[in-house]
């Protein structure tokens, strides 16, 4: 059970008590309360609805159970949006609760993952919001044969990644996928070919379709989680932009985005 999954921070403090009173029936909002570090009265107030967390409080909760960066913060501002009035600031606040919260992941048994792991793949399956997408399309653009093409869309098909509605257009059913069983070495392999292209996008395309920037600094082990959370909202923000369609920017291409934090002096 994960705060990243709620947009209701009461929602989410009620279930953690009905799991904790599922698994021990001798377990009260009595006892809850003292296992977050609040009294009685204020989780009661609260989880009813007659009053709200305080930043302060919230914090102290989720230090209590143990919140990642990225957690912390979506409390916090789950916080703030129940208090929130104005419409306006509930719309920012609202904003960034979209950001934070964390693509579904969908888990493929290995012997499917491995139909879908070519590098192509992904970016054929992506191509399909495009205008006009064909195999021949997803051929020509990417650089790969017809055959290939078809062969990917089939796959994507197949396993579900992608269907077809009742007027034989695409629709993307799964975006992030992974499995347990992925090794690092498959992982690797697939980095190393995009960052090949990425190589070559630097030198063939001008300043206008791409950018890249890198920075070299002394750090402390101690933050990598919140390096972590800080990625992931990143990426999140990316994909929201790249989730922003409309009539007069509709999607022409298919981008690539990585990212690496990695130690120069284990």
């Amino acid at each position: 059970m994960s705060i990243m999954q709620y947009t209701d921070y009461r929602a989410y403090l009620k279930d953690i008590l009905q799991e904790k009173t599922t698994a021990n029936p001798l377990f009260s909002q009595r006892a809850f309360a003292k296992f977050l570090g609040i009294s009685h009265v204020a989780l009661s107030n609260v989880l009813a609805g007659k009053r709200s967390f305080s930043s302060e409080l919230a914090l102290k909760v989720a230090k209590k159970l143990k919140f990642k960066e990225v957690e912390k913060r979506r409390l916090l501002l789950l916080v703030q949006l129940a208090a929130a009035k104005d419409t306006e600031i509930r719309q920012e606040l609202e904003r960034q609760l979209q950001v934070t919260r964390p693509a579904v992941m969908s888990e493929l048994e290995q012997e499917n993952y491995q139909k879908i792991s070519k590098w192509y793949h992904f970016p054929v399956s992506a191509m399909t919001e495009l205008e006009n997408f064909s195999a021949k399309e997803a051929s020509e653009r990417l650089g790969i044969s017809l055959a290939e093409a078809q062969g990917a869309i089939d796959d994507l098909l197949s396993t579900g990644v992608l269907s077809l509605d009742a007027n034989g257009q695409f629709k993307q059913e799964k975006r992030y996928l992974v499995t347990s069983k992925n090794s690092l070495d498959d992982v690797l392999a697939k980095y190393k070919i995009m960052a090949d292209k990425a190589h070559v996008a630097f030198k063939e395309q001008p300043p206008t379709m791409r950018f890249g920037n890198t920075e070299t600094f002394s750090f402390s082990q101690k933050n990598v989680e919140k390096a972590r959370a800080l990625t992931e909202e990143y990426l999140a923000q990316m994909n929201a932009l790249a989730g922003t369609q409309n009539p007069v920017t509709p999607p022409t291409d298919i981008y690539h985005l990585m990212v690496y934090f990695y130690n120069l002096t284990p």
